[in-house]
């Protein structure tokens, strides 16, 4: 987290870049945190990851979020105007 403050604008082009392609990709992983605020060290998370941007300058981000409801999707996708290719997990609808 720290150092997600120094490097937020490289986060932001990342950013940026998956939204700026019409296609991009997304899957999420189980993900064991062990000092998340407010919950037991034995507590699953999930970590979605995203791949996308021009071809040869393709990016990948990964964001931690304590379940793997589709309030997480819709965060990652706001405003996104494109297709997203991913599993047949029913938050992504």
């Amino acid at each position: 987290m720290q150092l997600a403050v120094h490097i937020i604008v490289l986060i932001n082009l990342f950013e940026d870049a998956i939204r700026a392609r019409p296609y991009t990709q997304c899957d999420e992983t189980p993900l064991q945190v062990l000092k998340e605020v407010g919950r037991k060290a034995s507590s699953q998370s999930y970590v979605w990851v995203r791949h996308g941007g021009l071809p040869g300058q393709e990016v990948v981000i990964d964001n931690d979020f304590p379940t793997r409801s589709s309030e997480a999707v819709l965060s990652l996708f706001e405003d996104y105007q494109g297709y997203v290719q991913c599993d047949s997990y029913s938050a992504v609808d």
